[in-house]
């Protein structure tokens, strides 16, 4: 038979406070957080990221006071594929790979940089047919006139907003990019379309 010792509630919480590195939750202490307002966190890794393309996430991280993980990370990554995608579009035929060796980054940040430009890419590509599509639209009066903002959704689609499904939701058009007045013809026919996404 095992002894198993028992302590107070108090006494335990009081030792988890007490710990040097450990909140009372076992998490970090309250406080401990990234050292620099969230909105400030790209700026100033892309100041840095100016200053020395090598520059690790481990540098990022004790300069900021921010996490390594995934905060320094994940800021490092995105700043080196959105640079980049900027490269590959000023410089027709340039593949991501070429671009990040042309902009200094280490060998080890190219799959993940490249693979960020790539989406990156995609969704510039995307964009000015969906402004298209939102703006004729909005001069049938069938939308209100919107800035699209597109974003990811997995690896594969992009989206200007989730897809909701329901009464009196329909989905318009045929392949990934519909001509507009395609979608205006099947709107005013209520016959047309489908109750599901096809994404």
């Amino acid at each position: 038979m095992a002894i198993t010792e028992h302590w107070p509630r108090r006494i335990v919480r009081g030792y988890k406070a007490d710990r040097p590195e450990r909140g009372a939750d076992g998490g970090r202490r309250v406080g401990s957080g990234d050292m620099i307002p969230r909105d400030q966190i790209l700026p100033r890794i892309a100041e840095l990221l100016d200053a020395n393309p090598a520059i690790t996430i481990n540098e990022v991280a004790d300069t900021l006071g921010i996490a390594e993980f995934p905060t320094a990370q994940a800021g490092l990554a995105q700043l080196r594929g959105r640079r980049i995608a900027d490269l590959v579009e000023a410089t027709p035929g340039l593949t991501p790979t070429e671009a990040a060796e042309h902009l200094s980054y280490p060998t080890a940040t190219h799959h993940g940089a490249s693979a960020i430009a790539e989406a990156e890419l995609r969704t510039r590509r995307a964009r000015p047919y969906l402004q298209r599509v939102a703006d004729v639209l909005a001069q049938a009066d069938v939308a209100e006139p919107v800035r699209v903002e597109v974003r990811r959704i997995g690896d594969d689609h992009l989206a200007t907003a989730a897809a909701p499904e329901g009464e009196g939701i329909r989905y318009l058009g045929s392949g990934t990019e519909p001509e507009p007045a395609e979608l205006l013809t099947e709107f005013a026919d209520r016959r047309k379309g489908s109750k599901h996404s096809k994404v």
